[in-house]
């Protein structure tokens, strides 16, 4: 670890995904950092006209702006800015990319942004993390996300887990469901579709389900699975109805899990986990396309693989060769550290 301190400014969008891989980076950051952490909540002023206006602006190279913090309050609802020096920013999400570029602005600091920058001009930023190569020499693709998930962490976590759960000697495998997002959607057919396999599969391979569900699966269609849900479920969190903050334990628990295909961060975290981990399609390929090619790289490095709710079989992963999640972890520092300065004082 480094002896100077870095201050570091994670903004937040209040969207959990999003402020994950800050924090994930941050973490992986903070294992050969000395880091001094400082976070902001930041959400966007008359949200269309003001998007409208800092597109405009920072979509141009190298916009120098005159008082970034005054067009930064003007646009932002936040919390106060720290009063010390700032060396390096970072955030996800489209909602955080023009704060942060002003903010990198008025700090003189440098900044980087995890997701895509659509509009807006790569010079304004120091690196950009995308899953997919842009082309642009400030982008780094990632193979992963980063993530608050620690494998030995959570293995402790879900031994303990199961200790206080009756599952007799069925495995534990785990199913996490998302909703409508990243170009698909589900109606209710769907939601009954993926009742039947977890079902088919829970009876074939004599498993039990751990199962998850998400904000974006609706209080509605919760329902609807538990009404055709009729497996062994020794422990679920239906988010709209009880929600609970027990993933870790949950995936550390599971021998396998399964996401369904629309949550590329609840796909991150189950990978993180270095759990055999499969993507969930429901039989539409309604993917944006970036997205599909990130879940494809995904499938193509073996860090997960696809099945669909009309299989009758799990494919077998037992003959391919994992990636590391150490090794991707260090890989995406390195190549941070050519490109922030701040790192490699």
């Amino acid at each position: 670890m480094t002896t100077k301190t870095i201050n570091l400014l994670i903004l937040n969008d209040g969207l959990p995904g999003h402020h994950t891989q800050s924090q994930g980076l941050a973490k992986l950051l903070a294992d050969k950092y000395e880091l001094k952490i400082h976070n902001i909540s930041v959400a966007f002023k008359q949200k269309a006209l003001r998007r409208w206006c800092l597109n405009r602006l920072l979509s141009s190279k190298n916009t120098a702006i005159s008082d970034p913090a005054r067009l930064f309050r003007k646009s932002f609802n936040s919390n106060a800015l720290p009063e010390e020096e700032i060396h390096l920013i970072i955030s996800a999400g489209g909602n955080t990319a023009h704060a942060n570029a002003l903010l990198a602005q008025h700090f003189n600091c440098e900044n980087v942004f995890i997701g895509s920058l659509r509009t807006l001009n790569p010079t304004h930023f120091s690196a950009n993390l995308t899953l997919e190569r842009t082309g642009d020499p400030r982008n780094i693709a990632m193979s992963l996300a980063p993530t608050l998930i620690d494998s030995k962490a959570i293995a402790n976590q879900g031994a303990h887990f199961l200790s206080n759960l009756k599952i007799g000697s069925k495995k534990p495998w785990m199913l996490l469901l998302g909703g409508d997002g990243a170009g698909y959607k589900y109606n209710q057919q769907d939601w009954i579709d993926i009742a039947q396999w977890a079902n088919r599969i829970a009876q074939k391979y004599s498993i039990c389900w751990l199962i998850s569900t998400s904000r974006r699966t609706g209080a509605r269609n919760e329902k609807l699975l538990q009404q055709h849900i009729d497996c062994d479920v020794p422990y679920a969190i239906w988010w709209n109805h009880a929600p609970e903050k027990n993933l870790p334990a949950m995936l550390g628990a599971s021998e396998r899990v399964f996401v369904t295909a629309d949550s590329m961060s609840m796909i991150t975290e189950a990978v993180a986990s270095e759990k055999i981990v499969y993507i969930l399609d429901h039989g539409a390929d309604q993917a944006f396309p970036k997205y599909q090619a990130a879940l494809t790289n995904l499938e193509e490095t073996n860090l997960c693989f696809r099945c669909a709710v009309n299989d009758i079989d799990v494919p077998n992963p037992n003959n391919s060769v994992r990636p590391s999640i150490q090794r991707l972890n260090a890989s995406l520092i390195n190549k941070l550290e050519e490109k922030i300065v701040c790192l490699n004082i």
